[in-house]
């Protein structure tokens, strides 16, 4: 029993022996290969900490505890690196490990310990980070805004970004704007309306910061600083500019087809140009003549005064925008330019009318033709005149080349005179013809005839019978000449020489007007002796022309008268008798 006691303590003591001498030579173990690199220190601006190479007999990893913990995530200000990359854990084997810092903008010292872990076996390097640079400077965390990127315009919605580069400042935080009146951001003031600012949350030592624009017409100068986890930066400067200008054409602007001479309706142009910065100033050229525009209002109005082909014009608009202004243009097109269309008439003659007496008919009706000689159409007005009746026109309107006539007539019943009349043709845009017509009225011709009355008118001779010798003489017989016409008559009784009859009363030259009479008495001379006595005188009916006159006629009258010798006894002395009483 004692021998098995021995034998089985015996094996117990060479077991754990053998154990023991098994586990010296596995035991996982990790060196620092430079026993300084343990305990290392940088200042607060340091981001290269230095570095250690260690030995692992088994895989490795690696912890890093800040000694005096203040953030509860762990620690973020140390990074460990192999060749550039992170590195934090690797196989067995000898390893270079390298310690970047972030600055240390807390005012205090921070230390923190690196522990390398192989299987059971550790090994520790304390790295401790000062308060202060090396001249002794305490660091305090930053933003800096760069300067704005993109262009605000006035009136057109947009975006500008500020580039934050932040120091000292964690990631994942925001911030705030804040807006001042003056470049020296010491007074306080608001953005205008249409303008918003927003702040993305830092990362990796950056954040942007973005200023939004609506629509609302602001433009100018704005500051504002921007302020993350406590820290502002200093005054940035935000530029909005003037809208773009915008000048948009539309076919409403083109200048329809034109005529010389005539208006064109007006064409406004202010609503095309949008945006930029008022006043507008308009410009064009290549506008025909007579066309413009005005400077101020955009409006394109104006005559053309010379014929021209359909074309185009360019229309410039620059605005006020400074220090640099703004122009744009667009080109318009115009359609030809026609000649200004004439308004001329022309009328036919007539030839004259010649002369009608007092009461005769009018002359038969003359018709005029009234041409349209110009390139307008015209509308005529009804012609009138004071002497003649004028015809109502065949067509009022006419266009060009087109006639139209109507008569002329003189009118009925015009006294004696001459009726020379000039008769007006007028039209629309001032067109006129004339026409002269020439009429004369004279008075009736007299007409020179007459009647003959005797106071024995069944013979047509003047017969004083028959008388013994020695006879009372006998009384007078009459004639009458009545002037039986309308012009006046003058009558001349004349009695031969040795006439044997008395021709009493208005011998010579009398004149009898129209309607009234002569007469002349008659009748045989006393003491006739015995014989027949058949004897004629004559009366001369003239008229007077041109103080002269004219025999229109000679009107014999005969007169008889017989002489008787007495009867009884006759004593005959030689050849002659006498009666015996």
């Amino acid at each position: 029993m004692k021998k098995i006691l021995f034998f089985v303590a015996f094996a117990t003591v060479a077991c754990a022996a053998i154990l023991s001498s098994c586990k010296k030579e596995d035991e996982p173990s990790v060196e620092i290969t430079d026993p300084a690199d343990k305990t290392q220190t940088a200042y607060a601006d340091q981001s290269a900490g230095g570095d250690f190479t260690f030995t692992a007999s088994y895989a490795w990893t690696a912890t890093v505890k800040e000694t005096a913990a203040t953030r509860a995530s762990g620690v973020d200000w140390l990074t460990l690196k192999s060749n550039g990359a992170e590195k934090y854990d690797g196989a067995a084997g000898t390893f270079t490990l390298s310690i970047e810092l972030k600055p240390n903008y807390t005012g205090s010292p921070r230390a923190a310990t690196i522990t390398i872990n192989s299987g059971t076996a550790t090994v520790g390097v304390t790295m401790t980070q000062q308060s202060t640079t090396q001249g002794g400077q305490t660091l305090t965390p930053t933003i800096a805004l760069a300067a704005q990127s993109g262009e605000l315009k006035a009136g057109a919605a947009g975006t500008a970004t500020f580039a934050a580069t932040t120091a000292g400042i964690d990631d994942g935080k925001t911030g705030a704007v804040a807006w001042f009146s003056d470049a020296g951001g010491e007074i306080t003031g608001t953005a205008s309306a249409g303008i918003s600012a927003a702040v993305s949350a830092v990362a990796n030592n950056a954040a942007t910061v973005t200023i939004t624009a609506t629509t609302a017409s602001v433009s100018g100068t704005y500051y504002f600083k921007t302020t993350i986890d406590g820290t502002t930066s200093a005054v940035a400067t935000l530029t909005i500019g003037a809208a773009a200008l915008a000048f948009t054409d539309d076919a409403a602007y083109d200048i329809p087809a034109m005529t010389v001479g005539a208006a064109i309706a007006d064409i406004d142009l202010s609503d095309a140009a949008t945006g930029g910065t008022h006043p507008y100033t308009f410009g064009a050229t290549g506008l025909p003549a007579g066309i413009a525009i005005d400077p101020a209002t955009g409006v394109i109005s104006g005559t053309p005064t010379t014929v021209a082909e359909a074309g185009t014009a360019t229309i410039t608009v620059t605005d006020a925008t400074t220090p640099t202004t703004q122009s744009k243009s667009i080109t318009i097109g115009y359609g030809a330019i026609i000649p200004a269309p004439t308004y001329t008439i022309s009328a036919s003659t007539l030839t004259s009318f010649g002369s009608k007496e007092e009461g005769d008919t009018p002359p038969a009706a003359q018709m005029v033709t009234i041409t349209n000689t110009g390139t307008g159409a015209v509308t005529l007005n009804q012609p009138a005149a004071t002497n003649y009746t004028v015809g109502t026109l065949s067509t009022a309107t006419l266009a060009a080349g087109a006639t139209a006539t109507f008569t002329v007539r003189p009118k009925a019943n015009l006294s004696d005179g001459t009726y020379n009349e000039t008769i007006t043709i007028t039209g629309t845009n001032n067109a006129k013809a004339t026409v002269f017509a020439q009429f004369t009225v004279t008075e009736p011709a007299p007409t020179y005839t007459y009647s003959v009355a005797l106071d024995t008118p069944a013979t047509g001779e003047l017969d004083f019978g028959s008388v013994d010798v020695g006879y009372a003489q006998p009384v007078y017989k009459g004639v009458r000449i009545k002037n039986t016409g309308t012009g006046e008559v003058i009558l001349q009784a004349t009695a031969p020489t040795g006439y044997d009859f008395y021709l009493g009363n208005n011998i010579g030259t009398v004149a009898v007007p129209a309607g009234s009479w002569m007469d002349l008495d008659v009748r045989p001379k006393a003491d006739l002796a015995p014989g027949v006595y058949n004897q004629t005188f004559d009366i001369i009916a003239s008229k007077e022309v041109a103080g002269s006159l004219i025999t229109i006629e000679t009107i014999s009258i005969t007169v008889k008268f017989t002489v008787t010798a007495a009867t009884g006894n006759n004593i005959t002395f030689g050849k002659e008798t006498e009666e015996n009483w």
